[in-house]
């Protein structure tokens, strides 16, 4: 299997990385063009570019991090010493599952925020009550 390769399709086919350049370059010629043609694309383009490549790239972090539990032979350190955070275990796993850890943690904290937010609009749009 080719360095250049990610993973596998269901049918058994590789899929390059430059597949996935070729996709994301084909996103960003549709925004390009969606910007141009409309205004409201001109906000929302960006936004929108952001938020597919942000998860997608929050994604990978997840999946990477857990995937490592899985490539690491716990038993032969020679398998993980020249990795990235090598040559300790703990360095490894830091380096390789960290990314994973902090987009959940941030996930979490975000969804937690934005659940308080909602129920303090709650408790603020409820009317006031009626003097006579």
């Amino acid at each position: 299997m080719n360095d250049n390769m990610m993973w596998a399709a269901k049918d058994g086919r590789p899929v390059s990385m430059a597949m996935v350049g070729v996709v994301l370059i084909a996103l960003l010629v549709i925004a390009a063009v969606a910007m141009i043609r409309s205004r409201r694309w001109r906000r929302l383009a960006p936004r929108v570019l952001a938020v597919v490549l942000g998860s997608a790239l929050a994604a990978y972090a997840v999946a990477r991090g857990i995937a490592e539990f899985w490539l690491v032979d716990f038993d032969n350190p020679a398998s993980y010493q020249n990795d990235w955070g090598g040559p300790s275990l703990f360095g490894v796993f830091l380096v390789h599952s960290g990314p994973g850890l902090a987009v959940i943690i941030g996930g979490l904290v975000w969804l937690l925020r934005r659940r308080r937010g909602k129920q303090t609009e709650r408790v603020d749009e409820t009317p006031a009550q009626r003097v006579p």
